[in-house]
């Protein structure tokens, strides 16, 4: 059952990825109506195989009765996409009753596929990846992501700056966070993510041997901050951000 469903996740995020780089190649523009139209191709594609799953996306919930919801977040970096920036991603994080079981991150430009089962660790494109062991900030690239332009975010970028010139704003949470578990980054610092890019990336991150979270261990998700680094840098991040 659970490997089927990863099955059709990605058979969905591929479909997704064709339509969204058919705007992006006739059109220049990914907007609403794009991101309508994967909504329901993939939501055609989800209840085919589960009929009675549910679907949220867009702000929309299709209650099927049933107890797996699949939460979607279809163009995560829509302006990337509009400006002809290869950065931008579908994602799906499929939730069991309170659990999110599996979750994707799909890149349609570059075809990079990002994976994880909880318990069976977090791939890209069917590699094995875990987060970097980078335990001092100094050392460390951070990925930083603003999703609203705040006076407190400036205060987030000024505070990295001081201890390291190593910061990366690629305008897409999703590939953000995704980039870290891949080792890409060492830490990632988000203000104000999407819920459903939350969802996705949490488990991914927790998969490659990462630690998701708000400034404060008892932060509940989502957050305002969104704190994702290995273990042992995580601490020094969160007090670096107080």
């Amino acid at each position: 059952m659970q490997s089927n469903l990863l099955n059709i996740a990605i058979e969905a995020v591929r479909v997704a990825g064709k339509i969204i780089c058919q705007a992006f190649d006739q059109t220049d523009i990914v907007d609403a109506k794009v991101a309508e139209h994967v909504v329901f191709r993939l939501e055609q594609i989800i209840t085919k195989s589960f009929p009675k799953h549910n679907v949220a996306a867009l702000g929309k919930f299709t209650d099927n009765d049933g107890d797996c919801t699949w939460f979607i977040e279809p163009v995560d970096g829509v302006y990337n996409a509009n400006r002809g920036y290869q950065q931008f991603a579908t994602t799906i994080a499929i939730k069991i009753q309170d659990a999110v079981t599996h979750s994707i991150i799909f890149n349609p430009l570059t075809h990079d596929l990002y994976t994880a089962g909880a318990g069976n660790g977090a791939r890209l494109n069917d590699r094995r990846i875990r987060i970097t062991k980078t335990n001092k900030l100094q050392n460390a690239c951070f990925a930083l992501e603003p999703n609203s332009t705040s006076n407190e975010f400036d205060k987030i970028i000024n505070k990295t700056l001081s201890v390291t010139n190593n910061i990366r704003i690629i305008g897409c949470p999703a590939l953000a966070l995704a980039h870290t578990t891949a080792g890409q980054n060492d830490a990632f610092i988000g203000f104000d993510i999407p819920a459903n890019t939350l969802m996705a990336a949490e488990l991914l991150i927790r998969e490659s041997g990462g630690f998701f979270g708000g400034l404060e261990p008892e932060d509940t998700l989502p957050n305002k901050y969104i704190i994702a680094s290995n273990r042992a840098l995580y601490p020094a991040v969160c007090n670096l951000l107080k």
